[in-house]
C-alpha cells in the first residue's frame, strides 16, 4: 500500500511541476502593436479667435478660458477635444489635450473644428437671434473656425505629439444683423421667428466631416429668437455662393399677431463671402391670400 501511496503522490507531484511550468508559459508577456489604441497629449499655439464681443458697428473675436476645439482624422473620426488657455493678447491662445488614436504618425494631418460642440455637430439651426457675446450662442454654438495641421514628432515614451506649425484659424461664415420694418418703415418689429433662404441654393444647413473635408447640406436657415433689445437679430449663415449677387427672402412670424410676413434683400457680390459682420434692413409686408377666380357652378353644386 505504501509503494501505492507514494507512486500517486510522486504522480501528483509530477502533475503539479506540469501545471506550474504551463502556467510559466501562460503569463509570457505579448507585445502590443505600435501605436494602437494609445491617448497622446498635444499641444498647439492658435494665432486667433473665438468668443465674440460687439462694440458699437465692431464685431470683435477673442480667446476665452476653457473654449473647446475638436480634433479629426482624415477619415472624419474625432479623436478628442482641446481647451484654450488664453495668451497676453487674448486673441492668442494655447490649445491643449489629449487625443486617442490609433496609428498616429509622423506626416498625419489632423483637422481642428471650434467650437467643439458636445454634440459634434456643424449646424446652423437652432439660433436664437441674440446679440454676439462671450457667453452668448453665437459665439459658443455658431461661430465655427476650422484649422489643419501636421504631425511632426511622435514620441513613444511619453505620448506626446507635436505639430510642424501654429493653429490659424478661418472663419467659416459671416454675422449678420437683421432688422424687419413693415413696408421699410418705422422701426424694427419683434418676431418670434424668422427664415431665410438664398436665391443660388448655396446657403448651408450644416456640414459633416468625411474622407478629408467638409460637406455642406444646403437649405433655408430658421432663427427663433429670445427676448432681442432694439428687435435686431443676428444670424451667423454660410453662403456657399460668392460669385454672383445673391438674393435673400424671409418669412417672418409677427410676435405681436402671429401673422406671416414676407421680405428680400439684394445682397452684393463685396458682401458675399466669409468673416464678414454686416447689417441690414429688411422691408415685409403681410402674405394675403388672393380670392379664387373659379366659381362652382349651379349644377356643380348640386352634386
Amino acid at each position: 500500500m505504501k509503494t501505492y501511496k507514494l507512486y500517486i503522490v510522486a504522480a501528483l507531484l509530477g502533475t503539479v511541476l506540469a501545471g506550474c511550468q504551463m502556467k510559466e508559459l501562460d503569463f509570457q508577456p505579448v507585445e502590443s502593436p505600435k501605436n494602437s489604441a494609445k491617448t497622446w497629449t498635444l499641444t498647439v499655439e492658435a494665432a486667433q479667435t473665438k468668443a465674440m464681443s460687439l462694440d458699437g458697428t465692431t464685431l470683435s473675436t477673442y480667446w476665452t478660458a476653457g473654449e473647446k476645439v475638436a480634433v479629426y482624422k482624415a477619415d472624419g473620426t474625432k479623436i478628442g477635444t482641446l481647451l484654450a488657455t488664453p495668451g497676453e493678447p487674448n486673441t492668442t491662445a494655447t490649445l491643449k489635450g489629449e487625443l486617442t488614436v490609433d496609428g498616429i504618425a509622423a506626416g498625419n494631418t489632423i483637422y481642428l473644428l471650434f467650437p467643439g460642440r458636445d454634440d459634434n455637430l456643424w449646424t446652423y439651426q437652432g439660433q436664437d437671434g441674440s446679440a454676439p457675446s462671450e457667453s452668448g450662442t453665437m459665439a459658443t454654438s455658431f461661430d465655427y473656425a476650422t484649422a489643419s495641421l501636421t504631425i511632426d514628432t511622435v514620441d513613444e515614451v511619453n505620448h506626446v505629439l507635436t505639430v510642424d506649425s501654429k493653429a490659424t484659424f478661418k472663419n467659416q461664415q459671416s454675422v449678420f444683423r437683421f432688422g424687419f420694418k413693415v413696408g421699410g418703415a418705422g422701426e424694427p418689429i419683434a418676431v418670434s421667428s424668422f427664415t431665410v433662404s438664398a436665391a443660388e441654393g448655396k446657403l448651408v444647413r450644416s456640414r459633416a466631416f468625411s474622407a478629408g473635408s467638409w460637406a455642406s447640406t444646403f437649405g433655408s436657415v430658421t432663427v427663433e429668437p429670445t427676448t432681442v433689445p432694439g428687435n435686431l437679430y443676428y444670424t451667423s449663415l454660410r453662403n456657399e455662393n460668392t460669385t454672383t449677387a445673391e438674393v435673400l427672402s424671409f418669412s417672418v412670424i409677427r410676435s405681436s399677431d402671429s401673422a406671416l410676413l414676407e421680405g428680400t434683400k439684394d445682397v452684393p457680390v463685396a458682401a458675399l463671402g466669409d468673416g464678414l459682420y454686416l447689417t441690414a434692413n429688411v422691408s415685409v409686408s403681410q402674405k394675403t391670400l388672393a380670392p379664387s377666380a373659379t366659381t362652382i357652378s349651379d349644377e356643380l353644386e348640386v352634386l
